[in-house]
């Protein structure tokens, strides 16, 4: 066995977790499917700032307050 093993990564996308971000930035209305529909959780993201973005945004969610790129 060599000196250097391989360290496996889950799979991931990056593109994808930006993608459903913006999509919420663009309109809010998405959040709804993403959380019954989809049960997306900020866990779920590979990045851990995506998450952290994610779950800001559902807080501002569940407080009925505006999501957009200044909140």
């Amino acid at each position: 066995m060599s000196a250097v093993q391989s360290i496996a990564v889950p799979p991931h996308n990056l593109e994808a977790e930006k993608s459903v971000l913006g999509a919420v930035l663009l309109d809010e209305r998405h959040l709804h499917a993403l959380l019954v529909e989809q049960h997306l959780r900020p866990e779920h993201f590979y990045r851990e700032q995506h998450g952290a973005v994610f779950a800001a945004m559902i807080e501002l969610y569940e407080n009925d307050r505006k999501i957009d790129h200044l909140t």
